[in-house]
């Protein structure tokens, strides 16, 4: 009994770090339940990027933030900081390596309060830049 119940944990580390469990010897000559291997099924190339781009979001969000606070930004606008981003534009950072451009708060139109964000997608790291432009 202890031999199965350390094959189900090590079957169970295995999912829990996405790695594949191990194939041979996975079931005892007497079990009647299915071994647990490696079915192959991982995430779709469309569902990585989505993944990606949602955790290079939070990492731009947490820049805007802590930039709007650090520079004393209104209430108001710190909390639309929570919402969705402006723009997101996919560019080419001084380093030759890829990156992303956020825009929050200012609607494209001028005047107001405004935060970018550029975030190195490789090395998830981010710069906040904005202010206030009286038009």
């Amino acid at each position: 009994m202890f031999a199965r119940e350390m094959k189900f944990v090590i079957a169970a580390i295995c999912f829990m770090a996405l790695l594949p469990a191990p194939i041979a010897g996975n079931r005892l000559p007497d079990s009647t339940t299915p071994a647990m291997t490696d079915t192959g099924v991982g995430d779709k190339e469309e569902d990585r990027e989505a993944k990606e781009k949602s955790r290079l979001v939070e990492v731009a969000r947490r820049a805007a933030l802590a930039f709007a606070t650090a520079h004393d930004f209104p209430d108001d606008q710190i909390q639309r900081l929570n919402g969705k981003p402006l723009s997101v534009e996919k560019v080419e950072l001084e380093d030759k390596q890829a990156g992303y451009l956020f825009q929050w708060l200012n609607n494209g139109k001028g005047g107001g309060w405004y935060v970018h964000v550029r975030v190195n997608a490789e090395r998830q790291t981010a710069t906040a830049f904005g202010g206030f432009s009286p038009e």
